[in-house]
Protein backbone atom coordinates (compact mmCIF):
# COMPACT_ATOMS: atom_id res chain seq x y z
CA UNK A 1 0.00 0.00 0.00
CA UNK A 2 1.39 3.32 -1.02
CA UNK A 3 1.24 6.31 1.27
CA UNK A 4 -0.06 9.41 -0.39
CA UNK A 5 0.90 12.79 0.75
CA UNK A 6 -2.11 14.93 1.47
CA UNK A 7 -0.10 18.04 0.58
CA UNK A 8 0.84 16.61 -2.82
CA UNK A 9 -2.45 17.72 -4.35
CA UNK A 10 -2.09 21.20 -2.92
CA UNK A 11 1.46 21.55 -4.17
CA UNK A 12 0.61 20.29 -7.64
CA UNK A 13 -2.47 22.49 -7.79
CA UNK A 14 -0.46 25.53 -6.70
CA UNK A 15 2.31 24.75 -9.18
CA UNK A 16 -0.11 24.31 -12.06
CA UNK A 17 -1.78 27.58 -11.17
CA UNK A 18 1.56 29.37 -11.31
CA UNK A 19 2.61 27.68 -14.54
CA UNK A 20 -0.66 28.15 -16.39
CA UNK A 21 -1.44 31.65 -15.17
CA UNK A 22 -0.13 34.40 -17.43
CA UNK A 23 2.32 36.47 -15.49
CA UNK A 24 2.52 40.21 -15.45
CA UNK A 25 6.18 40.92 -15.85
CA UNK A 26 6.98 44.45 -14.79
CA UNK A 27 8.80 46.30 -17.53
CA UNK A 28 11.99 47.93 -16.48
CA UNK A 29 12.02 51.61 -17.22
CA UNK A 30 14.25 52.51 -20.10
CA UNK A 31 16.67 54.63 -18.14
CA UNK A 32 19.28 56.20 -20.43
CA UNK A 33 22.86 55.22 -19.72
CA UNK A 34 23.75 58.88 -19.24
CA UNK A 35 21.27 59.16 -16.37
CA UNK A 36 22.55 55.97 -14.76
CA UNK A 37 26.13 57.22 -14.98
CA UNK A 38 25.17 60.58 -13.47
CA UNK A 39 23.17 58.86 -10.76
CA UNK A 40 26.15 56.72 -9.76
CA UNK A 41 28.38 59.78 -9.77
CA UNK A 42 26.04 61.38 -7.25
CA UNK A 43 26.08 58.26 -5.08
CA UNK A 44 29.88 58.47 -5.07
CA UNK A 45 29.67 62.20 -4.33
CA UNK A 46 27.35 61.55 -1.39
CA UNK A 47 29.72 58.97 0.06
CA UNK A 48 32.69 61.29 -0.43
CA UNK A 49 30.94 64.27 1.18
CA UNK A 50 29.89 62.20 4.17
CA UNK A 51 33.38 60.72 4.63
CA UNK A 52 34.99 64.14 4.25
CA UNK A 53 32.58 65.65 6.77
CA UNK A 54 33.09 62.95 9.39
CA UNK A 55 36.85 63.13 8.94
CA UNK A 56 36.85 66.92 9.25
CA UNK A 57 34.70 66.85 12.39
CA UNK A 58 37.06 64.37 14.03
CA UNK A 59 40.26 66.12 12.89
CA UNK A 60 39.24 69.69 13.75
CA UNK A 61 39.70 69.30 17.53
CA UNK A 62 43.32 68.26 16.98
CA UNK A 63 44.07 71.86 15.95
CA UNK A 64 43.03 73.20 19.35
CA UNK A 65 46.58 73.64 20.62
CA UNK A 66 47.71 76.79 22.38
CA UNK A 67 50.94 78.60 23.09
CA UNK A 68 52.14 81.23 25.51
CA UNK A 69 52.62 84.60 23.80
CA UNK A 70 55.24 86.54 25.81
CA UNK A 71 54.34 89.89 24.21
CA UNK A 72 50.71 89.74 25.37
CA UNK A 73 51.46 87.47 28.37
CA UNK A 74 48.52 85.24 27.46
CA UNK A 75 47.91 81.74 26.22
CA UNK A 76 46.56 82.00 22.69
CA UNK A 77 45.12 79.35 20.37
CA UNK A 78 47.44 78.23 17.60
CA UNK A 79 44.86 77.58 14.90
CA UNK A 80 41.63 78.99 16.33
CA UNK A 81 40.17 80.16 13.03
CA UNK A 82 41.36 77.08 11.17
CA UNK A 83 39.69 74.78 13.70
CA UNK A 84 36.37 76.55 13.31
CA UNK A 85 36.69 76.57 9.52
CA UNK A 86 37.41 72.83 9.32
CA UNK A 87 34.54 72.09 11.67
CA UNK A 88 32.19 74.28 9.60
CA UNK A 89 33.22 72.60 6.33
CA UNK A 90 32.74 69.18 7.92
CA UNK A 91 29.24 69.96 9.12
CA UNK A 92 28.24 71.42 5.75
CA UNK A 93 29.61 68.33 3.99
CA UNK A 94 27.64 66.02 6.27
CA UNK A 95 24.48 68.03 5.60
CA UNK A 96 24.99 67.99 1.81
CA UNK A 97 25.66 64.24 1.60
CA UNK A 98 21.98 63.16 1.95
CA UNK A 99 21.00 65.77 -0.64
CA UNK A 100 23.50 64.31 -3.12
CA UNK A 101 22.27 60.78 -2.37
CA UNK A 102 18.64 61.79 -2.88
CA UNK A 103 19.59 63.53 -6.12
CA UNK A 104 21.19 60.31 -7.35
CA UNK A 105 18.05 58.36 -6.51
CA UNK A 106 15.80 60.99 -8.04
CA UNK A 107 17.81 60.96 -11.26
CA UNK A 108 17.17 57.25 -11.70
CA UNK A 109 13.45 57.82 -11.20
CA UNK A 110 13.35 60.71 -13.68
CA UNK A 111 12.53 63.46 -11.17
CA UNK A 112 12.97 67.00 -12.46
CA UNK A 113 14.04 68.34 -9.05
CA UNK A 114 16.92 65.85 -9.04
CA UNK A 115 18.10 67.09 -12.42
CA UNK A 116 18.03 70.67 -11.13
CA UNK A 117 20.05 69.69 -8.05
CA UNK A 118 22.53 67.80 -10.24
CA UNK A 119 23.02 70.79 -12.53
CA UNK A 120 23.45 73.16 -9.56
CA UNK A 121 25.96 70.84 -7.86
CA UNK A 122 27.89 70.45 -11.11
CA UNK A 123 27.86 74.19 -11.81
CA UNK A 124 29.16 74.99 -8.33
CA UNK A 125 31.83 72.32 -8.73
CA UNK A 126 32.91 73.83 -12.03
CA UNK A 127 33.07 77.35 -10.57
CA UNK A 128 35.16 76.24 -7.59
CA UNK A 129 37.42 74.22 -9.91
CA UNK A 130 37.99 77.29 -12.08
CA UNK A 131 39.02 79.32 -9.03
CA UNK A 132 41.41 76.55 -7.99
CA UNK A 133 42.84 76.39 -11.51
CA UNK A 134 43.48 80.13 -11.41
CA UNK A 135 45.41 79.57 -8.17
CA UNK A 136 47.56 76.99 -9.96
CA UNK A 137 46.06 73.82 -8.52
CA UNK A 138 45.87 71.71 -11.66
CA UNK A 139 44.37 68.70 -9.87
CA UNK A 140 41.04 70.53 -9.97
CA UNK A 141 41.02 70.09 -13.75
CA UNK A 142 39.65 66.58 -13.13
CA UNK A 143 36.65 67.88 -11.16
CA UNK A 144 36.09 70.58 -13.78
CA UNK A 145 35.88 67.90 -16.49
CA UNK A 146 33.50 65.75 -14.41
CA UNK A 147 31.20 68.73 -13.76
CA UNK A 148 31.17 69.63 -17.45
CA UNK A 149 30.46 66.00 -18.42
CA UNK A 150 27.52 65.78 -16.02
CA UNK A 151 25.98 68.97 -17.38
CA UNK A 152 26.55 67.76 -20.94
CA UNK A 153 25.00 64.34 -20.23
CA UNK A 154 21.96 65.88 -18.57
CA UNK A 155 21.41 68.25 -21.49
CA UNK A 156 21.37 65.56 -24.22
CA UNK A 157 18.11 65.04 -26.10
CA UNK A 158 17.54 61.48 -24.85
CA UNK A 159 18.06 62.61 -21.26
CA UNK A 160 15.76 65.62 -21.63
CA UNK A 161 13.05 63.32 -22.99
CA UNK A 162 13.50 60.98 -20.01
CA UNK A 163 12.92 63.83 -17.55
CA UNK A 164 9.97 65.26 -19.48
CA UNK A 165 7.86 62.11 -18.99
Amino acid sequence: MEKTNINKFKINDFASEIINKPRDIPHKNNIPQEVLFTSWMFYILAFGLFAEGVLAVFIAPSFLGSFYNPSTRRTEPIFGFLTNYILFVGIISILLAPLAFLAGRGLKKGKKWAKIIAVVFSSLTMISSLFLLIQGKFKSLFTLIIGACIIYLLSKKKTREFFSK
